[in-house]
């Protein structure tokens, strides 16, 4: 692992203090709090705006062995341009450092309570990022060629757990690595087949990657699997929910709603509940599809760390993946005859 002082360093001579907080141990990262007290420091002088408190990422193998984190970052710079992420400092192979943004982060009762007014503050800063142009340097790497870094990251973790699979590294019990090639195989292929446009997508827009500030004004963080995707997986991995009964339809066409109208996607009432009525069906499909790349990443980290609760996330994982695997064929049938009408 790096030392913090490999991205944020006291100025030599300076009194400055650096204060540093774990924030979080991450499945892929470390993330910590830099509080620079008194001083000055070489990151403050190239851009950080007078800034005192930032957050400094350093990226895991796990993190390296999935993603470029230099592709992912300039995704923090497109949303920081945009208003919708922190302001970006420093960037390299190894981590990132960006402000700390004011604010609390969301929770599931923030989307699914109360009456909604939160989610709904969502639809706007999610449709500018999703309206955004990929950045270069996505469309420069050949392996994005008509593909999603959804899929192209469910390949990566396949190979990986494949490969230590061979070196004696067990799967959790009840997952077999042949079930999830092919369940793989047949996301990709019922995903590509439709054609679908691939927009600048978050890749993990949980709601505790979203920042709410005092004002109600929002912004993501954790750009580590954002790139070219599908937006349906963005929009039901925001509403996707542990609650036993499930998420509100209402609240999620009216996002949609919202979500369609700050893209563009047409003012008529007509036109817009059309385009409503087809993006339903687009989320909905992407159901098991979270549930499967969720459930191939926790097999993957299990693979360089065993650790009983990752396997049992795997299993859940899984297992909602195995339950919900029909809706994936079924909404797929239904949008391959929307798009005949």
């Amino acid at each position: 692992m790096l030392e913090k002082s490999a991205i944020v360093q006291n100025e030599p001579g300076s009194d400055a203090t650096i204060r540093v907080e774990k924030l979080s141990a991450g499945f892929c990262n470390w993330v910590y709090r830099c509080d620079v007290e008194g001083g000055a420091t070489r990151l403050a002088r190239a851009g950080a705006g007078g800034r005192s408190s930032f957050v400094v990422k350093l990226f895991s193998k796990l993190a390296k062995l999935r993603v470029n984190p230099l592709h992912s970052a300039a995704v923090d710079e497109v949303a920081s341009h945009l208003g919708i992420a922190a302001d970006l400092f420093y960037k390299s192979d190894d981590g990132l450092c960006h402000e700390m943004l004011p604010g609390l982060t969301l929770t599931e009762d923030d989307i699914h309570g109360g009456d909604g007014a939160l989610a709904l503050r969502v639809a706007e800063p999610l449709a500018k990022l999703h309206s955004a142009a990929i950045p270069e340097a996505f469309r420069r790497d050949a392996s994005y060629a008509g593909h999603s870094i959804l899929v192209l990251t469910m390949r990566k973790m396949l190979r990986h757990v494949d490969a230590m699979a061979h070196q004696g590294r067990a799967l959790p019990k009840g997952i077999v690595l042949d079930d999830l090639e092919k369940a793989v195989d047949h996301a990709e292929a019922c995903l590509e087949g439709l054609g679908l446009p691939l927009v600048l997508g978050h890749g993990d827009l949980k709601p505790s990657n979203i920042v709410a500030d005092g004002a109600g004004a929002i912004k993501f963080i954790d750009f580590e699997l954002a790139g070219p995707n599908y937006r349906g997986f963005d929009l039901f991995k925001l509403f996707r929910t542990s609650r036993a009964e499930g998420f509100d339809p209402k609240l999620l066409r009216a996002f949609l709603g919202e979500y369609l109208l700050a893209g563009g996607g047409g003012a008529a009432a007509a036109v817009a509940q059309e385009e409503k009525d087809a993006l339903v069906t687009e989320v909905l499909m992407f159901e098991p599809v979270t549930w499967l790349e969720a459930g191939l990443f926790f097999v993957f980290a299990n693979t360089e760390t065993r650790d009983a609760r990752w396997e049992d996330l795997a299993r859940h994982r899984w297992d909602n993946y195995r339950r919900t695997r029909h809706v994936l064929e079924e909404k797929c049938d239904a949008l391959r005859k929307h798009k005949k009408r």
